[in-house]
């Protein structure tokens, strides 16, 4: 699509201070007020017109809406000048000699040398669906930063220009509008406000990327000036900074300034107001004085540099060469081409190289005359022109710093986003490119130098990270609760200083390191000398100097962590053991090197070890090293100690993963002289590392139960005793009256809750049946069918999909000689797979594991009974025993580092007896034949009915048995019910029935139909 272009004027401001900042050349100066626009030339600073040739498209005709004035003065955190400040005189003052004036030649200083070329980041956008290429954020490296959801949000962004649009489709419809802080200009509107704003924030046009933080929240403070159009007043744009700084807003932008090669008067009145002012009073109120105030408030302004094409940037861009303060919250912004070069009509950095750097000088955002409610995807794009447009891709990269790194003061962000940038023209940092290119995607991961002092790092919360290499004349003060972690290689020549939370080294440093009392310090990799007098953290760390650590400090580390001290090891204080280092599995008797030194002075004064669960031990000192003598407690002696069984279901769990823990570790130490920690027995040991690196009772606990494996045992005590209730409610069907066959169905469904002290488990079960029965005379009935049951077992962490099917045959014997006895068997066979989910505790971690056992269920019945009849009412007492016989595959569990349970073949048969008194009342309805019944009933395992397997672990073999519950070998019953001859040839019935053991109840209803045919 074709791209419309928009070269936008520059604009002039001041207390008659002229401005170049958009479009091209320099403008002329307008008493009280400054002018956009200008072109290459002008000269005449008194009449307010510019002269050049630059050709500027005429501002749109609809004119946005205008906001009045607020109606109350703003207020703000700081007190705004008493009144406005004199203007200047128009010719040019002797220059006092305190006064520090930019160079004729800023460039005599800048290297010989060229800078580095350096490449863009590969993470490139591609061009989008609809044809747009993303060079433009491409060259900014912003999908770095993108990828990190990096947008703006939360972060709020000053704009100190002319009006932006509050309903310009391609802008945040969240933007603030603080007022009219200047005067209503009643012409044709000029949309330069809009043209900032969209280039912080805008929209995306077709898949095509364009503002850099669109999810920012815009605040605009109008400045404007109602004797022409895209003038701005300066005394407007103090009081906007003024309600910028009590609304919270901490980043602004500035896309205006005053010509400094035509204005000298300007600036040398200004820093005569301020370095030479009567009182300190009038100096606070002066222009600079006002801006040093709200730096001091943490204020970051951004400037364009202006488009003179002249060797100096724009007075306000050169204001810290008065005061040297204000370089912490001051950054000018330069304009380059699409080839990186300075663009022929913008300022170079000059004297303000220092704070100075580039980004490019003709961005591209969607349509800046879009109306509301125009889809902007269906409008050309609009070329953007000048540093105006520069300066607010800095702003909006700081917005995503900000972001980043929510604690960042306006000091912590020009620091990050000018020595991130990619150096251009000469070597190192010079007068025309400044530090060099914006670079978003470095930005976002943290300074590149500690380049102006120390970097104070105030971390109130949470966890951040500086990813690039850091080098620089600066040091790092950690300050704050939080943690901040470096990564990469440093050479940053100034100390570390740690006052409070926690500084994390993940690489290399050379920086000499103090310790506050309220700080940590921790190392993976190597560092300078430290001076400890809060807490130490090694983790394998190198001391490239000395040690010292006061009595009231303490060297932190883990066991299986050896540090080396590059000098003298001065100890005293606290050793503290945090835990194991991954992979290390230390056996008594092992002396463990934790501290090699140069040469070491003193001993630490006590030893303490996180890990004393299964672990126990003393520091030794043997020269210069400090050494750590183990003694491992097992796992059996550890349940004791800690009074982890309290008669609960779950001990026998308990104690057999102690067993098999105890096991594991014997059989690992004799693998660990053979082929080390290392190769295939690695996550072996790894586990073993987490397992032995428990730090309370509670984990340990929690990681017996979770390895012993109950979940199989404890899934099969309920299949067996769910199949073995549809096999009694099998029996009661197989009895048939009639001469004709009959079909028999039934449906069951049962909640069963086992509930034991500190352990829950619960099952939902669907099953049934569907056969035939069949009288053979002289009461002899036989009854086949095919049964199934699909049931849900849950304990914590772990759950079971049972689903069984098979086939059951029955046999009924009441011939009527034996007046109202009888006698019933059955021979059941069910096929089963148990689909196992469970978690494994190692630790502190938590491993995903489970299996899928496979088996067979054999089930054999015989049951008696009599039935006395009394007047309509028939009571059966019944008698009967049942074996159910388990085989079972062997399996075994993926995952949890070796420490899933492997299980061998296992067979087990159990003998259940019951007994019973069913009483059943026979009746009429209109010639329909029904019933209603109950029975009370006991059943007793004469064994417990567990099915805990031996096997160990799945990584390590042994004989060790799995975990169990204790199961209710005496579980009573009761139930009601009801069947109805519903026609000649059907009957039906429904059944509840509760039943209940220790730790154990459960609820079931049956559905049953029998037709005859």
């Amino acid at each position: 699509m074709k791209h419309s272009k928009l070269m936008l004027k520059s604009l002039v401001i001041a207390v008659s201070l002229a401005l170049t900042a958009c479009g091209g050349g320099s403008g002329g100066v307008h008493s009280n007020s400054t002018e956009t626009g200008g072109g290459s030339g002008g000269e005449d600073t008194g009449n307010g017109h510019s002269g050049g040739d630059e050709i500027t498209p005429k501002p749109p005709s609809d004119k946005p809406p205008v906001n009045d004035p607020p109606s109350e003065k703003p207020t703000s955190p700081v007190k705004p000048p008493e009144k406005p400040p004199v203007i200047p005189p128009t010719d040019q003052p002797d220059v006092p000699d305190n006064i520090p004036m930019p160079s004729v030649n800023p460039s005599r200083l800048d290297s010989s040398e060229q800078a580095i070329a350096i490449p863009l980041s590969k993470n490139q956008y591609t061009r989008s669906n609809n044809g747009e290429d993303n060079t433009q954020a491409n060259r900014l490296n912003l999908k770095d930063a993108r990828d990190q959801e990096l947008d703006g949000r939360g972060v709020k962004v000053g704009i100190v220009d002319l009006p932006v649009s509050l309903n310009h489709p391609a802008l945040p419809d969240n933007i603030v509008d603080l007022g009219q802080f200047g005067t209503v200009y009643n012409g044709e509107a000029y949309p330069h406000g809009d043209a900032v704003a969209l280039n912080i924030a805008g929209k995306d046009v077709r898949g095509k990327k364009l503002g850099i933080a669109p999810a920012a929240q815009i605040y605009s403070a109008s400045a404007s000036d109602s004797r022409g159009a895209g003038q701005i007043n300066i005394q407007a744009t103090i009081k906007g900074f003024y309600a910028l700084d009590k609304a919270g807003v901490k980043i602004v932008n500035n896309s205006y300034g005053t010509n400094y090669v035509t204005n000298k008067a300007w600036y040398i009145y200004d820093a005569k107001n301020y370095l030479n002012a009567d009182n300190p009073k009038i100096k606070q109120n002066s222009y600079i004085g006002q801006l040093l105030t709200l730096v001091e408030d943490d204020m970051l302004f951004i400037w364009a540099a202006g488009n003179g094409g002249l060797n100096q940037p724009s007075i306000q861009s050169l204001l810290p060469l008065v005061e040297p303060e204000l370089q912490k919250g001051w950054i000018a912004v330069a304009g380059v081409s699409a080839d990186n070069k300075i663009e022929d009509y913008s300022n170079r950095c000059g004297d303000a190289k220092n704070w100075c750097m580039v980004a490019y000088y003709q961005p591209q955002t969607a349509n800046l005359n879009a109306k509301p409610g125009e889809d902007i995807n269906g409008l050309p794009l609009t070329t953007t022109s000048g540093t105006s447009f520069s300066a607010p891709q800095v702003t909006a990269a700081a917005v995503l710093v900000k972001q980043k790194y929510p604690w960042m003061s306006n000091d912590n962000l020009r620091t990050t986003l000018l020595t991130t940038a990619t150096d251009l023209g000469a070597k190192g940092v010079d007068s025309v490119y400044g530090w060099g290119l914006l670079n978003i995607g470095k930005a976002v991961n943290g300074p590149a130098q500690f380049a102006f002092g120390d970097f104070n790092a105030n971390v109130s919360s949470g966890q951040y990270i500086f990813s690039n290499d850091i080098s620089g004349t600066g040091g790092l003060i950690k300050n704050g609760s939080g943690t901040l972690i470096l990564t990469g290689s440093h050479s940053y020549q100034g100390n570390t200083i740690i006052n409070s939370g926690m500084l994390s080294l993940d690489g290399s440093s050379q920086s000499a390191a103090k310790i506050s009392k309220d700080g940590t310090y921790q190392v993976h990799g190597s560092t300078g000398a430290v001076n400890n007098q809060g807490t130490f953290v090694s983790r394998d760390a190198t001391i490239n100097g000395d040690y010292s650590q006061s009595e009231e400090a303490t060297f932190q580390t883990n066991l299986g962590s050896k540090t080396a001290i590059n000098g003298t090891a001065n100890l005293a204080g606290r050793l503290y053991f945090d835990g194991l280092k991954s992979g290390f599995v230390p056996q008594t008797g092992l002396q463990v090197a934790v501290i090699n030194a140069q040469k070491r002075i003193g001993e630490f004064s006590q030893t303490a070890l996180a890990s004393g669960i299964l672990l126990d031990g003393k520091a030794s000192y043997d020269g210069d090293n400090v050494n750590f003598d183990v003694t491992r407690i097992s796992a059996r002696q550890a349940v004791q100690n800690n009074g982890l069984l309290t008669r609960s279901i779950a001990d026998p769990a308990i104690e057999a993963a102690a067993a098999a823990i105890d096991t594991s570790f014997s059989q690992l130490d004799k693998l660990s002289s053979v082929t080390g920690t290392d190769g295939p027995t690695a996550e072996l040991f790894a586990g073993a590392n987490r397992i032995q690196n428990v730090k309370t009772a509670e984990t340990l606990r929690r990681s017996l139960y979770s390895l012993s494996g109950a979940v199989y045992s404890n899934a099969n005590v309920v299949n067996t005793l769910t199949l073995g209730k549809l096999n009694t409610d099998f029996m009661s069907s197989i009895r048939n009256d009639s001469a004709e066959p009959a079909l028999i169905m039934e449906f069951n469904h049962s909640q069963n809750r086992w509930n034991p002290s500190e352990v829950r488990g619960k099952q939902n079960s669907n099953s049934g049946l569907i056969g035939v029965s069949r009288n053979f005379g002289n009461g002899w009935s036989g009854a086949a069918a095919y049964s199934f049951q699909n049931t849900d077992w849950n304990e914590r962490d772990s759950s079971a999909d049972i689903k069984s099917n098979g086939l059951t045959l029955g046999t009924f014997y009441a011939p009527a000689n034996w007046r109202g006895a009888y006698l019933s068997g059955s021979l059941g066979y069910n096929r089963y797979s148990n689909d196992v989910t469970r978690g494994i505790w190692l630790g502190t971690i938590r491993e995903d594991s489970g299996a899928k056992t496979k088996g067979n269920v054999w089930q054999l019945a015989l049951n008696g009974g009599k039935a006395f009849a009394m007047k309509g009412l028939t009571l059966t007492p019944q008698l009967g025993l049942r074996y159910d016989y388990l085989q079972q595959n062997s399996f075994s569990e993926a995952g949890a580092e070796g420490y899933g349970l492997y299980g061998r073949k296992l067979n087990k048969g159990i003998v259940t007896g019951r007994a019973g008194l069913v009483a059943e009342y026979l009746f009429d309805i209109r010639d329909i034949v029904a019933n209603i019944f109950g029975a009370v009933g006991v059943e007793h395992d004469f064994r417990d009915r567990e099915y805990a397997t031996r096997g160990g672990f799945s990584g390590i073999h042994s004989d060790a048995r799995a975990g169990k519950w204790s199961s209710a070998r005496t579980r009573w019953n009761a139930a009601i019910g009801s069947n109805v001859q519903v026609s000649r040839n059907m009957s039906a019935g429904i059944q509840y029935q509760y039943e209940n053991g220790s730790h154990w109840h459960s609820n079931s209803g049956r559905a049953n139909l029998k037709i005859s045919f």
